[in-house]
């Protein structure tokens, strides 16, 4: 599969990515660079320069994994780190696996996604993705246009947040109010009860001597 492009201007320079829709993606990219047509004598200079940056002594090599993260949903921000030296003339891709979208290269966007950015130190290529979703669980790929193509993955995994139960110490509060209502109720029950006791006793004692008392006479 070839692309054209024809009448090559300054605005054509760039990466140029092909890139089949298999589980995991594969992709290969290609850089386009445009420059001024040169004065006769500097053409020599800048062919050798061409040249030279087309020999590496070395092939990029990625330094460590791309860490796996879990998250909650709403997390402010996640980054994933992609370490590579040697990278010398070669670029380097994010990818989304999941959309099977190419994120960025180099340090350029290529998504229009607002949450997602790129930033660049030394031998490290950062993604930056904030206000985390649902939706951004996923592997993410960061891969180099090497031949053959290097690359390594980072998995995001996007969690619900737990919902803190508040009723127990409602129920708590509760259960204490109702036990100390029933307290309260059989504290003043009893009293009735030993009221009417009492009553009762008080009543069958006079009786008894009022008896006794008409027998004496």
């Amino acid at each position: 599969w070839t692309l054209h492009i024809k009448d090559v201007i300054r605005d054509d320079s760039g990466n140029y990515m092909c890139q089949s829709n298999t589980d995991p993606i594969i992709s290969q990219i290609g850089f386009l660079e445009v420059v001024d047509v040169p004065e006769t004598g500097e053409k020599n200079k800048i062919e050798e320069e061409v040249n030279n940056n087309l020999v590496t002594t070395s092939q990029p090599e990625f330094m460590k994994p791309i860490d796996n993260i879990t998250v909650a949903v709403g997390q402010e921000e996640v980054q994933f780190a992609c370490v590579i030296n040697n990278l010398g003339r070669y670029k380097v891709a994010w990818v989304n696996q999941n959309t099977q979208s190419v994120l960025s290269i180099g340090t350029h966007m290529i998504t229009s996604n607002p949450r997602m950015s790129i930033s660049h130190s030394d031998n490290t290529w950062t993604l930056h993705i904030k206000d985390i979703t649902r939706d951004d669980s996923g592997t993410y790929m960061c891969q180099s246009n090497t031949d053959p193509i290097i690359s390594q993955i980072g998995f995001l995994d996007v969690v619900d947040v737990p919902m803190v139960p508040t009723t127990t110490s409602q129920t708590m509060i509760t259960e204490m109010d109702t036990s100390r209502y029933q307290s309260t109720w059989r504290s003043s029950e009893a009293s009735s009860m030993f009221t009417n006791i009492s009553s009762v006793l008080l009543v069958t004692i006079m009786c008894l001597l009022s008896s006794i008392s008409s027998s004496a006479t």
